[in-house]
């Protein structure tokens, strides 16, 4: 199976010189492995978040340094996100040894219909959203699915211990069947969180023309 490419160049500028960087759309890194050197490396923020909305942060990746033309077989290890904005600041490759298991978080799926759900007779609750496995790197499987067409009646839950794993996936994890994946929960708690946010929402209003309420008097007495 073919691996999603993307392309890097050599970062000569470091410390605090990569702000400017930053600022023409491009994000530092480093490449670093077992059985490699580290390297400074650079890449254009829009292939960052375009990886990170095709979901493949935790793939092996076939990262392509463009002056040599080498490609370096990697992992994003981390990335670091400014606080306000989420915009990608920093991010780590890590090179792996393919013949060895590495610890990686995987997104899981759902799939199917919950009939409680879909029947209206409760609500589905995601609750964890991705698991710690460890598996080889060439067998990292974009996500781990879980088929949620068994959830009939309200109290009904699925935990990572009741997912059936690709083969080769070793869930890192003490106590499985205590990490709940989903649950059907009762409709009033969906309809209690609706009436907390809609009573924010109307708090937020409130505060806005109060604000501007207070602008025009002021303004008003200027004249």
């Amino acid at each position: 199976m073919s691996r999603t490419q993307l392309l890097a160049k050599i970062r000569e500028v470091t410390g605090r010189k990569v702000r400017a960087l930053r600022r023409q759309g491009v994000v530092p890194g480093v490449v670093y492995g077992v059985k490699s050197e580290p390297i400074n490396v650079q890449v254009q923020m829009t292939e960052v978040l375009r990886l990170i909305r095709a979901g493949h942060e935790s793939e092996l990746l076939d990262l392509k340094l463009t002056e040599s033309g080498q490609t370096r077989t990697v992992i994003i290890q981390d990335i670091q996100e400014d606080p306000v904005t989420g915009a990608p600041l920093h991010i780590d490759f890590y090179e792996p040894d393919l013949t060895q298991p590495v610890d990686v978080d995987v997104e899981i799926e759902l799939v199917g219909e919950a009939p409680a759900a879909q029947e209206k007779r409760g609500v589905l609750l995601f609750i964890t959203e991705e698991v710690p496995i460890r598996v080889l790197p060439t067998q990292i499987p974009a996500s781990i699915q879980v088929d949620i067409s068994g959830l009939n009646e309200v109290g009904d839950q699925i935990s990572i211990a009741d997912v059936d794993l690709p083969e080769g996936v070793e869930l890192m994890l003490e106590n499985p069947e205590d990490v709940i994946v989903a649950k059907i929960g009762a409709l009033r708690a969906q309809k209690i969180e609706e009436e907390e946010e809609e009573s924010e929402e109307g708090a937020e209003e409130t505060a806005e023309e109060a604000r501007e309420g207070a602008q025009e008097e002021t303004e008003a007495k200027e004249e």
